[in-house]
């Protein structure tokens, strides 16, 4: 069983709860697809490169899939030392999905450091409490919007509980009541717990300090109120203004702590608050996570290299994608396309291309983040020579990646064909 300093000395690794964000990354892994409640705010039926929800993900993955991702991104140097905390969010209720135990598990076989979070609505974490508990499930958040059933009810158009579909008030009734049964039991538990809250202006208002108490009385460590993202059934409702949501945050401060650096992170997240200066950090908190790109966020990267002036088509996209995807990274700051890099494999040979950040935010380590990444790849797949060109502009930035001059001919040292017209200046040496 946890322990109150266990849970301290680990919720110091934990990003959402408070320990260290600008540091400490998270990974989340989207094996949960089945979800057991219709919530009118939640729509996962699309996915593009600048949306950063919960409810989307890129790709599902097995248990399997979710480890190959986790041995890749803990051995990263880049990342690998950012990580602390293994997520499960998604894209369902984890609960109502046999692959978030089967993860967990394996996990914290390999990987027993690394701290276990998970994202729920409650409807069945009263029966699967026990078993999160003997999984070693540090952190736990529950989404709680209402604790009147009459209000629940315009959130919640059914629930499925126990092979019945369950409607209005009496689904949210049972809702509410499993979501605090199960909060209260990971409170003895020794789990730490934070409340997510959505707030939808003029439905559950007047329900927030209610829920803070509540939850708070049962154990809860954190209140996370969040703003109404409009899709779905509430795709018409205006969401609160920031000035609306830091009212309600500061009044509901009085009853629990209030956590104010939530992302609403998609499924599949992997990263971290970073690379930006502390002054910039305090005014707008940004994100920054580095994930593969993929075929679909490629005309984005289009148009972010027709800015600068870069003649690339989708031709060499495709090419790279299909010959060493694991070496395409694509970065996202505040939830937007921010850079990306490519590289390719040859033999022993490794060639890193394209590298592009957004010119308004250069100058903050997002380009060093993205050739480390691309480095990494490279040398996961045991390239020994790792070839680049470099303008004079980038000299400074290639020297302090370890890249130093060559004489060398790439076609020589193994590089493909298509290459062997083009002369590098630099190389770097493993």
């Amino acid at each position: 069983m946890a322990n109150s300093c266990s849970g301290n000395n680990k919720m110091q690794g934990h990003p959402c709860f408070g320990g260290n964000h600008h540091q400490n990354g998270r990974m989340h892994l989207a094996v949960a697809p089945r979800c057991n409640i219709k919530c009118g705010y939640c729509s996962r039926r699309h996915d593009c490169a600048n949306e950063s929800r919960p409810g989307v993900t890129s790709r599902l993955l097995t248990p399997e899939e979710a480890m190959v991702k986790v041995r890749e991104v803990m051995a990263s140097k880049v990342l690998g030392s950012m990580i602390k905390v293994i997520g499960i969010a998604g894209p369902g209720d984890p609960l109502a999905n046999e692959e978030t135990f089967e993860t967990f598990r394996q996990v914290g076989d390999e990987f027993p450091h690394l701290i276990k979070c998970m994202s729920t609505n409650g409807l069945l974490l009263p029966e699967k409490i026990d078993l999160l508990q003997e999984l070693g499930l540090h952190s736990l958040t529950v989404t709680i919007n209402a604790i009147d059933p009459a209000v629940g009810a315009k959130i919640y158009s059914h629930i499925l509980y126990q092979g019945r579909k369950l409607n209005g008030s009496q689904a949210v009734e049972m809702l509410i009541a499993n979501q605090l049964a199960g909060l209260k039991k990971a409170a003895e538990f020794g789990m730490t717990i934070k409340v997510n809250t959505v707030l939808i202006p003029g439905v559950n208002d007047g329900q927030v300090p209610l829920i803070a108490e509540k939850v708070k009385a049962l154990g809860a460590f954190v209140m996370n109120v969040l703003p109404l993202i409009p899709q779905a059934d509430f795709a018409a409702h205006l969401p609160p203004t920031e000035a609306q949501l830091e009212e309600v945050r500061r009044a509901n401060e009085r009853i629990i702590g209030q956590f104010r650096h939530c992302r609403q992170c998609r499924a599949d997240a992997v990263g971290c608050s970073a690379l930006i200066s502390k002054s910039q950090r305090s005014a707008v908190r940004p994100e920054v996570t580095i994930e593969p790109f993929r075929p679909y966020q490629v005309p984005l990267l289009l148009a972010l290299a027709a800015k600068e002036g870069w003649k690339c088509g989708q031709w060499e996209f495709d090419f790279l994608l299909e010959s060493f995807g694991q070496g395409c990274w694509v970065a996202r700051h505040n939830q937007h396309v921010a850079g990306f890099v490519t590289s390719v494999k040859y033999g022993k040979s490794g060639w890193i291309g394209n590298l592009l950040v957004r010119a308004e935010l250069r100058g903050q380590g997002l380009g060093r983040f993205l050739m480390e990444q691309a480095i990494a790849s490279l040398d996961r797949a045991g390239t020994e020579t790792i070839w680049l060109t470099a303008s004079q502009a980038g000299d400074p930035f290639t020297k302090n990646l370890d890249f130093g001059p060559s004489t060398e001919s790439p076609a020589g040292a193994g590089v493909a064909p298509f290459m062997a017209g083009i002369c590098p200046r630099r190389a770097r040496w493993s």
